[in-house]
């Protein structure tokens, strides 16, 4: 379902809004919810499709939370929703294949993440961060 951006908006007065999800509403269609973990599989997405990115990788937080039994969305990204500039925070931890210069991978993880959310949901990405996990070794499949 592809969202109009001229009748959506995240619904910052939405006190009810859990911290997986961001409301968005329509004052003529009613309201509508996206999950995070919905958000943060575009991000992951856009983000193997990188040249130079082998994988992505957990953050020392979902590892936490998968001890814990805890399912954690979104592996290798997370998504945090701003109220106050009703924007998404992108942060990717990706693996990075040896030969490729790494601030040239970063820079086109955050341009490929931050072109697919905003085209498939329509919503602001104010930040895409990048921590890059490690440099594999491995031989890239072609």
């Amino acid at each position: 379902m592809e969202l109009n951006q001229h009748t959506q908006l995240l619904n910052p007065a939405n006190s009810n809004e859990s911290l997986t999800e961001a409301s968005i509403y329509s004052q003529t269609a009613g309201e509508r919810t996206l999950s995070l973990g919905f958000i943060a599989e575009y991000a992951k997405e856009a983000s193997l499709k990188t040249e130079g990115v082998k994988s992505l990788e957990f953050s020392l937080i979902a590892h936490f939370k998968e001890s814990l039994g805890v399912e954690h969305a979104g592996n290798g990204v997370e998504v945090a929703y701003v109220a106050d500039n009703q924007a998404l925070i992108i942060t990717v931890y990706p693996v990075i294949y040896y030969g490729f210069s790494i601030p040239d991978v970063a820079w086109q993880i955050q341009e490929n993440v931050k072109a697919e959310v905003e085209r498939h949901t329509d919503l602001i990405v104010e930040e895409v961060n990048v921590h890059i996990k490690d440099v594999s070794l491995s031989q890239r499949l072609l």
